[in-house]
């Protein structure tokens, strides 16, 4: 059970080992009982050290923007994937020509570059992305899938540190 105040604290199997830091309680009644929230044990193991380094998790970065409300674009334009609203300037997307959207003849939308596969794992939405990311490290090269009127391409792309706050 989480009690008010176990936030933070070890949340132990039957056998003694430790499987998760407590975070959060859903609870209706406002007690002990409900539907417990906890860090998995080995994410809180491999971003304590960057935590301690750097005061934040350091998740790479691929150098692009991504669309704002991309489940409404995405349901909009039938698409799957990531779509990429703009590349970061003077990044390896940027240098290797990937796209962001960009505007047409008499105001149309051109949808550039969306981003279907990383290193072979399918890409269908921003949660796919981020879960790929918060695995690896800066300066790692990664393959990137991207599908573009019509046609597969693929870049590799140098993951870059994230900006610092």
């Amino acid at each position: 059970a989480i009690n008010p105040g176990n936030s933070g604290g070890p949340l132990i199997n039957s056998l003694g080992q430790l499987v998760g830091v407590n975070t959060a309680i859903y609870s209706p009644s406002g007690g002990s009982s409900g539907i417990g929230f906890a860090i998995p044990a080995n994410t809180v193991k491999r971003i304590i050290p960057e935590l301690i380094q750097y005061g934040r998790v350091q998740t790479p970065i691929l150098g692009i923007n991504l669309l704002p409300q991309p489940d409404y674009y995405r349901q909009l334009w039938n698409l799957e994937g990531v779509i990429v609203l703009d590349t970061v300037a003077g990044g390896d997307p940027e240098r290797l020509g990937m796209r962001g959207l960009s505007r047409a003849d008499r105001g149309r939308i051109r949808i550039g570059d969306v981003i279907v596969g990383i290193e072979g794992q399918e890409i269908r939405n921003e949660n796919d992305l981020a879960a790929f990311l918060e695995n690896r490290r800066a300066g790692e090269t990664v393959t990137v899938k991207t599908r573009r009127d019509n046609r597969t391409l693929e870049y590799e792309i140098e993951l870059q540190a994230p900006p610092a706050p």
